[in-house]
């Protein structure tokens, strides 16, 4: 059964805890993590997350077939890609 009105409402104002929209929610997690990983690792301000991302959603086989290939092969591009900060300690 669908929840009722009222608590979707509640929701969407933000007054139930829950975060307005998925963007704050992403938000709020992507800085909690950061300063999780940058406390534990004594790097305060330093970025974790790669620029320019955006989500790509899969509508058919060919998609899923091409997003598994990117997933299976991308360990092996880490070792020359410029955002590996083991190689590129500048980023640091």
């Amino acid at each position: 059964m669908p929840p009722s009105s009222s608590k979707l409402q509640s929701r969407r104002v933000g007054t139930s805890g829950y975060p307005r929209s998925l963007g704050r929610f992403v938000a709020g997690y992507k800085g909690a993590v950061t300063t999780a990983i940058n406390t534990r690792r004594n790097t305060p301000g330093i970025t974790i997350w790669q620029r320019n991302y955006h989500e790509h959603v899969i509508r058919n086989e060919d998609d899923m077939t091409r997003i598994r290939a990117y997933i299976a092969d991308n360990p092996a591009r880490w070792t020359t890609d410029p955002e590996n900060i083991v190689l590129h300690s500048s980023h640091l």
